[in-house]
């Protein structure tokens, strides 16, 4: 009876394995065109070498001007200056399957990016919600080294503009209290760009939608605890000056897929100067990349970067943090450090 059912087990599990077996196939970046289809990886093509280099001040950065910057607390018609100093040097670059490439690569991107806030007099909910309009001007050096060429470019980067609603403890329990921040930014193609070559431009306007939470939890003295959480959505415009690497048309067009990103920072505060703790960013495109109206398969990014914090806000409000890019799918790893200061006028 026991030899029998352990018959009728194993049979069953070979029919399982029979009907769902699975498939192990190699996701590489196809794109079709005319009926005709193309393996992009096995022409050599990947994605992540020529596209634009530039900072990203929200991996590892801070978007969040009232909490971070002056503890929930922004008076009207004053001016928040917000200098972030970022160094990103990448030494792998990763596959549609997080596999690293065998071609040498190496990148480092230095970005200088200086973002003015205007608390404006425009107010609501009992004075609690202000409304923050804003404007992000980045000066980057990118270097790129593939297989032994090195690209260099050094320039304005793209111009961030947008507007946001800061909401002052919008909950408050004990003591628990949230701060929230919602808004939109818009950027423009005021970067380098050539087409075939390396970029720090993307040549498109895009619209990046965000809302963030601020949780703070107050100890008796001077200690607290500090988590936020920053949730954003990417949309992308054409970059209709694009050549095509299999059809070689120089008249191309080219489309990013939407983009969501997930960012996270817990800090300590010792008392009111040093703080320290954790931060990271989870960032996962949501479609495929277009080629001439196209889709390219396999071409969505992911990647994942956690790394440690240190705060200080005694004399002058500033932050340092290195975020360690991990888990990457058509894009490169490495590490981005970013440093950020913070002033008032």
């Amino acid at each position: 009876m026991e030899v029998g059912l352990k018959n009728n087990i194993i049979l069953y599990c070979w029919a399982v394995f029979f009907i769902f077996i699975p498939r192990f196939t190699i996701a590489d970046l196809i794109w079709k065109q005319n009926g005709a289809t193309y393996n992009l990886t096995h022409m050599g093509i990947l994605k992540g070498i020529q596209l634009p280099l530039s900072p990203d001040i929200n991996n590892g950065a801070s978007s969040t001007f009232g909490g971070t910057a002056n503890n929930g607390v922004i008076p009207e018609n004053r001016l928040l200056f917000i200098n972030y100093q970022q160094y990103a040097v990448y030494d792998k670059l990763n596959d549609d399957k997080g596999t690293h490439v065998k071609p040498r690569f190496s990148a480092s991107v230095y970005g200088n990016i200086f973002r003015i806030l205007y608390a404006s007099p425009f107010t609501f909910a009992d004075n609690q919600a202000r409304i923050l309009p804003e404007i992000s001007i980045p000066f980057v050096t990118s270097r790129v080294d593939v297989h032994g060429d090195v690209f260099e470019k050094t320039g304005i980067g793209d111009i961030k503009a947008g507007i946001s609603v800061f909401w002052n403890k919008m909950f408050s329990f004990k003591q628990v209290h949230f701060d929230g921040l919602i808004g939109a930014d818009f950027s423009f193609p005021t970067g380098k760009y050539k087409k075939g070559h390396l970029n720090i431009g993307h040549n498109i306007y895009d619209a990046l939608l965000f809302f963030e939470t601020i949780s703070v939890i107050d100890f008796p003295g001077k200690n607290a605890l500090f988590f936020k959480n920053h949730f954003q959505y990417n949309y992308y415009d054409k970059n209709n000056d694009f050549i095509n690497p299999v059809t070689h048309n120089k008249n191309s067009e080219y489309k990013f897929g939407h983009n969501f990103q997930y960012n996270y920072m817990i800090v300590y505060k010792f008392n009111d100067a040093l703080g320290t703790g954790l931060a990271g960013f989870y960032n996962q495109q949501l479609s495929d990349d277009k080629m001439d109206g196209n889709k390219i398969k396999n071409s969505k990014e992911k990647s994942i970067g956690i790394g440690p914090i240190i705060t200080y806000a005694k004399h002058i409000r500033c932050s340092l943090r290195t975020l360690f890019v991990l888990d990457s799918e058509n894009s490169p790893e490495g590490n981005v450090s970013t440093l950020i200061f913070n002033f008032m006028f």
